[in-house]
């Protein structure tokens, strides 16, 4: 007996959905998760709904920041930026170009532009992929307020650095 071709469709985005669904759980499940706090940040954009900008003192990569004797990048790179906990918030201690240790809590980032050649990449913006924060209408103004006040971000961090908000 011959399966259709729509049958096999199915069943390979069915495949697709579940593993795709498996892989965030597992995801969820190897992850730390931890609390940061923003700095204000103005967005403008009718495109993309309601949201909410977020930046972090990790955001910004200067090179006096950088781990013990490592040398500034040549070109655009990933970059770890490894937090302590103060006060039950983490903060950012050094960025690294080497993954850190696994009982470390970081998160991979890339630099962004900004070249010159006296200072490359200092003053560059780091992205994370945890800049901008979706909310229900009507939110966002009420907590822009707040960042840079009373205002937190939980992070879930899995051992490579990924990190997304909960």
């Amino acid at each position: 007996m011959r399966i259709p071709k729509v049958a096999w469709i199915l069943a390979l985005w069915l495949l697709i959905v579940v593993l795709f669904f498996s892989f965030q759980t597992w995801l969820d499940s190897t992850s730390k998760e931890i609390w940061v706090k923003p700095v204000p940040v103005d967005p403008r954009d009718i495109f993309r709904g309601e949201y909410v900008q977020l930046r972090y003192d990790f955001s910004v990569f200067y090179a006096n920041l950088l781990h013990q004797n490592e040398v500034k990048p040549k070109k655009v790179s990933d970059i770890y930026a490894v937090l302590i906990e103060k006060n039950g918030l983490y903060v950012l201690s050094y960025f690294t170009l080497q993954k850190p240790s696994s009982d470390l809590v970081f998160l991979k980032g890339t630099l962004i532009g900004r070249y010159s050649e006296d200072s490359l990449f200092e003053g560059a913006t780091i992205r994370y992929n945890i800049e901008s924060w979706f909310v229900p209408e009507g939110q966002g103004p009420e907590l822009e307020k707040n960042i840079g006040g009373k205002l937190k971000a939980k992070l879930r961090i899995n051992p490579w650095g990924w990190a997304r908000i909960v």
